[in-house]
């Protein structure tokens, strides 16, 4: 394992956690799990209720098990992992471990993950903006413009985030890009890939090139692919293990609940044999509704999707409006992200079951006949 002194991310964190920071003992961390062993050091209700047995008890930290299903998914050792509530906890820890309030800064392209900003400004981090190139319908980074702002020793930038695929535009980055944005910003910034939407894609996870970048973390969630939003389960992975302990070390005691560390396993394990079939319908159900989309007259264009959702160009923010009312009617409940400046007369459609893409599929054909 790395120490702190080889470490490229270590010295980027805050300097008053970096110096000061004791991280809290928990009765689970100090003893472990013990086969037979009569625990009266967590002050848990020894009492479960009919039904609820075995959660009278609290769990590890990093359940082994969650983290080996992990490890395994994600082709990846399990020591780089670090388990949140959903990769917004991960987003969320990670700007209060490295931005000094009212100092340092996050770096994001917008239009982008809203959550980035605002986790920014609770912490009182500014967020500088180097706005995606929406020439062509692109949305590509501007990679020259953000190795330059990022490396201003004015701007304080500590973290940079970087959504790939990215929402709402649904579009794909060069790696080659972000690989140059990486190397160029080792030693002024740390560069986080969120790869929620990764699995719809045919690119490989930076997951796979983190032993080649010191300052890279990417997070993943099992939110989409794996169909456990509810379950609130995400992940930092990063190779810099003096990093992922300091990481631990600032989660609250007990981050995961022992149902959702289960449901989390098994659907890691159903995954195996089921996740490419499901990448292929939701990838086929995508290419349809973007093709009867293209058809509506009311459509100025449909942005090109690595996602399971479309980012939906209307004629007129009045035309959005009208589209997502009629689908509301119906009981359709799509995204309405017209008003933005970066995303004028856009919906963001999410894909669903077939008989949902159906129904949506003939409420557009509808609007355009009457139209």
């Amino acid at each position: 394992m790395k120490n702190q002194e080889n470490s490229a991310l270590i010295p980027l964190i805050r300097e008053d956690l970096r110096q000061n920071f004791t991280p809290y003992s928990s009765a689970a961390s100090e003893m472990g799990k013990i086969d037979g062993a009569h625990y009266l050091n967590a002050n848990e209700n020894p009492y479960p209720f009919k039904g609820l047995e075995g959660y009278e008890r609290y769990d590890v930290q990093q359940p082994p098990a969650l983290i080996a299903a992990i490890a395994k998914n994600y082709q990846t050792h399990k020591d780089y992992i670090v388990a949140t509530r959903g990769s917004d906890e991960s987003i969320d820890l990670l700007i209060r471990m490295f931005c000094a309030a009212g100092r340092d800064a996050i770096l994001t392209c917008p239009p982008t993950f809203g959550m980035y900003k605002i986790y920014g400004s609770l912490q009182g981090a500014k967020d500088v903006q180097v706005p995606l190139l929406q020439e062509s319908l692109n949305f590509s980074l501007d990679v020259e413009s953000i190795i330059k702002t990022a490396k201003d020793p004015q701007q304080h930038i500590k973290l940079m985030f970087l959504c790939c695929p990215n929402s709402p535009t649904g579009n794909l980055f060069p790696p080659t890009d972000i690989e140059k944005i990486i190397q160029e910003l080792e030693g002024y910034a740390a560069v986080v890939v969120d790869e929620a939407y990764i699995n719809f894609t045919r690119q490989d996870s930076f997951v796979q090139k983190l032993e080649q970048f010191p300052n890279l973390i990417v997070l993943r969630t099992l939110s989409k692919i794996h169909a456990l939003a509810g379950e609130r389960i995400g992940c930092a992975v990063c190779a810099d293990t003096a990093f992922t302990t300091f990481m631990r070390g600032c989660l609250a005691p007990y981050p995961v609940p022992k149902s959702v560390a289960q449901n989390a396993v098994e659907a890691l394990r159903q995954a195996e044999e089921r996740q490419e079939e499901m990448v292929c319908k939701i990838v086929k159900s995508r290419q349809i509704l973007a093709e009867a989309f293209t058809q509506c007259p009311d459509v100025e264009c449909v942005y090109p999707s690595e996602t399971n959702f479309l980012l939906v160009k209307f004629i007129s923010y009045n035309a959005a409006q009208h589209f997502i009312k009629q689908a509301a009617a119906k009981n359709i409940i799509l995204r309405d992200i017209s008003a933005k400046e970066d995303t004028q007369n856009c919906l963001r459609i999410s894909v669903g079951t077939e008989e949902e893409n159906e129904m949506l599929i003939h409420l557009a054909e509808t609007i355009a006949k009457a139209a």
